[in-house]
């Protein structure tokens, strides 16, 4: 049976089980956060990790290593995100549940990459990949087709990166996950940009990415029309429209 806490709410006695004092843990390293109080954010988090410890059955335990894993990641805790990924991984593995095994994998190898383990981090995503495939799991194949797509415009393969970013498209196109294609679709967007590729892909991927704006936060949505606007210059400049600021417009209103 996991442990409880007792605590008092000034009317009476309540138990509070293991899984909400995980939870109460999270919470108050996420407030420490807002009020810039990161070393203290760290030691509430350090609790939350440690409070999963008794937690029972063992898929429960997962289910919360997996989420704190997600919050470290976007907390900047990389190392606890590590720990926190790892054992959910762990648990996983020990259980013998395959259908959670690909987005574990891709928790680990995400952690890897946020502390600069390249090596590990490629590993990982390309079993994450294999697996997910082999299980026709296509949105989770596309993210680990996206993450390696990224690795590898870092290491300056971009005829890679960009036949991995197809790829993950196509799996998209079999299971769509919208946090998925939007990473795609930036990252592909940022590539073509970058390496002045080509215009009608960029053009159609611009299109295309315009539709998920409204699920993008606030500062990747304006890097997002930074792009599309110089991508839209280039494609004047080298393709002439009649009343070019006004094809600009039609093309893309969020210009505007």
């Amino acid at each position: 049976m996991a442990a409880s806490l007792r605590v008092s709410n000034g009317l009476g006695v309540v138990i509070m089980g293991r899984e909400q004092q995980v939870r109460k843990a999270a919470n108050e390293g996420i407030s420490a956060l807002r009020r810039g109080r990161r070393d203290e954010a760290a030691t509430h988090f350090d609790e939350a990790l440690a409070l999963c410890d008794d937690l029972e059955p063992a898929l429960t335990r997962r289910g919360e290593l997996s989420s704190l894993s997600l919050l470290f990641q976007q907390a900047g805790f990389g190392d606890l995100a590590l720990a926190a990924a790892q054992d959910a991984l762990d648990i996983v593995k020990a259980e013998g549940r395959t259908d959670l095994l690909g987005g574990d994998l891709l928790a680990v190898g995400n952690a890897h990459q946020t502390l600069g383990n390249t090596t590990a981090a490629i590993a990982l995503f390309e079993e994450a990949l294999a697996l997910c495939i082999a299980q026709e799991r296509w949105a989770d194949a596309a993210s680990a087709s996206t993450n390696i797509a990224g690795l590898a415009f870092n290491e300056g393969n971009q005829d890679r990166a960009f036949a991995l970013l197809k790829q993950s498209l196509d799996f998209l196109a079999r299971n769509p996950f919208p946090h998925t294609e939007i990473q795609t679709r930036f990252l592909l967007m940022q590539g073509l940009e970058i390496t002045k590729g080509d215009l009608d892909l960029a053009l159609a991927n611009a299109k295309q990415l315009v539709t998920l704006l409204g699920e993008m936060p606030h500062d990747q949505r304006e890097m997002t029309l930074r792009f599309i606007d110089r991508m839209t210059d280039r494609y004047l400049a080298e393709r002439p429209q009649p009343a070019g600021k006004l094809w600009k417009i039609l093309q893309f209103p969020q210009l505007g």
